[in-house]
């Protein structure tokens, strides 16, 4: 029945692509690049969904529109265009900043199939959606890739209308979705979302899996931190594996190129401020060594989070022992200040 079946498809399209944005639902936080473009497909057992769209926002509240095409297998060649758009809120579950929770609403319309198996019979549809969805940090702040679970439930109220060679007949229907997810961020620039979802409240439903890939843009450039001037041994090929503190070498490690920190933006609303101090080896080859990431002073939790997410970032020059250079250790202060810091600073 056409209706069975496109309701069954939308409980998919709308389970894996709801308002989808911010760490809640496993993608780059729009605070520092606010501007997303996405591709996803989802994949049922008689149906596929392609789709593209646009995402702006910043660290709260953030805004999506896409367009799409459904091609249902039981219609031969039939296949429905989607325009929607949506909007939600990141809220921070914890101080950490590492759980996230985005309430969500979404407006969606179909149109098509068009003269369904010959029968000239038209079909559209509008749904009204609205969702939570909750995303949690399950990686360390030193890891290039973050890695975020994510779960999601969704309420729709589907109006359908079929128009054309019988009399015109119309319709309402509510369902659910859940879905579950894991998010792949590469950089805060680029992320992978697998996922998958099942409909509850109407008969007929299948688990459809999706992937959704987003491409982050936009935001100032943050200014270079660090030193052109390099240690004197900077290039040289060294073979010693001791870790040495700064009263055993000649020239201590020295920054060579960092971001400014991203400032979490609940602390700096709360001008919660301060300097952390991050004790880590660095390698022969200027390399930080992540796995010696330690915190020796703190300020606040979320801020600490970034500290040590900004040495992820950084380069240095190598320290030098007897014209060589070595792996040393270094006291890195990293400073947030809310109202600005000094130039030079961190």
């Amino acid at each position: 029945m056409p209706r069975a079946s496109v309701v069954t498809i939308f409980i998919s399209l709308l389970g894996s692509t709801l308002a989808a944005a911010q760490r809640c639902r496993g993608f780059a936080s729009l605070q520092t690049r606010p501007i997303q473009l996405f591709a996803s497909g989802l994949f049922g057992q008689d149906s596929r969904s392609l789709g593209a769209g646009l995402v702006v926002g910043g660290g709260g509240g953030f805004g999506e529109l896409k367009l799409g095409g459904i091609d249902v297998d039981p219609w031969g060649s039939a296949s429905s265009f989607t325009l929607g758009g949506g909007a939600g809120y990141q809220v921070p579950l914890n101080g950490g900043g590492t759980a996230q929770l985005c309430p969500t609403a979404e407006v969606q319309f179909a149109r098509g199939p068009n003269d369904i198996n010959g029968t000239g019979i038209d079909y559209r549809e509008t749904d009204v959606s609205v969702g939570v969805a909750v995303g949690v940090l399950a990686t360390g702040p030193a890891r290039k890739v973050e890695v975020v679970p994510t779960g999601s439930i969704t309420f729709t109220n589907a109006s359908s209308n079929f128009t054309g060679a019988a009399a015109p007949l119309s319709g309402s229907q509510m369902f659910g979705v859940v879905g579950l997810g894991v998010g792949f961020v590469f950089g805060q620039e680029v992320s992978v979302t697998p996922s998958v979802s099942h409909g509850f409240g109407v008969s007929g439903t299948s688990t459809t899996l999706g992937i959704r890939v987003a491409f982050a843009f936009g935001g100032a450039r943050t200014p270079a931190m660090g030193s052109s001037r390099g240690t004197s041994c900077a290039g040289l090929a060294s073979t010693d594996s001791a870790v040495y503190d700064t009263t055993q070498v000649t020239e201590r490690a020295t920054l060579r190129s960092a971001s400014e920190p991203w400032y979490p933006p609940i602390q700096r609303d709360l001008a919660i401020e301060g300097r952390v101090i991050v004790d880590l080896v660095v390698g022969s080859d200027g390399a930080p060594d992540q796995s010696s990431v330690r915190i020796v002073r703190n300020v606040d939790p979320a801020i600490d989070h970034e500290a040590v997410r900004w040495i992820g970032s950084a380069s240095y020059w190598p320290a030098c022992r007897d014209g060589r250079p070595v792996r040393a250790r270094v006291a890195q202060p990293v400073d947030f200040c809310a109202f600005g810091c000094r130039r030079g600073k961190s």
